[in-house]
Parts: C-alpha cells; sequence; structure tokens
C-alpha cells in the first residue's frame, strides 16, 4: 500500500513520462489533447500522419467515412504536435 505522498509522486512521474512520449508519439500526444485514446482505424491515420512528420511520404490522401475523426487528428492534432 502507498502513502499519499508516493501515490503523488507515482502520478507526477507517470505524467513526465507520458509528457516525453508525447513529443515523439502522435498518439500519446493526441489522446491528451483530443481527450479520448485512438481506436484502431485512428492509429492507422496517425501512423500515416508520422510518416508525412518523418519525410517518409511527400503526400497523404486520407478517404475515411464522415465521423472518424479525420479532421480531429489530420487538422487539429497533427499541426500542433
Amino acid at each position: 500500500m502507498l502513502t499519499e505522498s508516493e501515490e503523488i509522486e507515482l502520478i507526477q512521474l507517470l505524467e513526465d513520462e507520458k509528457a516525453a512520449r508525447a513529443g515523439n508519439e502522435l498518439a500519446v500526444y493526441s489522446e491528451t489533447a483530443l481527450g479520448f485514446a485512438p481506436a484502431e482505424h485512428h492509429l492507422l491515420l496517425i501512423d500515416a500522419l508520422e510518416q508525412v512528420a518523418r519525410g517518409e511520404l511527400d503526400v497523404l490522401i486520407v478517404c475515411m467515412p464522415p465521423g472518424s475523426a479525420k479532421s480531429s487528428y489530420g487538422s487539429v492534432a497533427f499541426p500542433a504536435w
């Protein structure tokens, strides 16, 4: 059983680790920025967007149905990341 101060310290360490990963991983950043965890189809989009960021793709055309959060990831989270 952890004391209250140990719990607070553990929470802070986890938040610091998540913040460090958010700089390198769009999925982690997006979860924090958008407020929801990415689904499997979001992870596919995130992978493609990360390829754009690394310069592996010059052009990306996203064809997903309405309501699939393509704008949330492609127009909100990705440019801010």
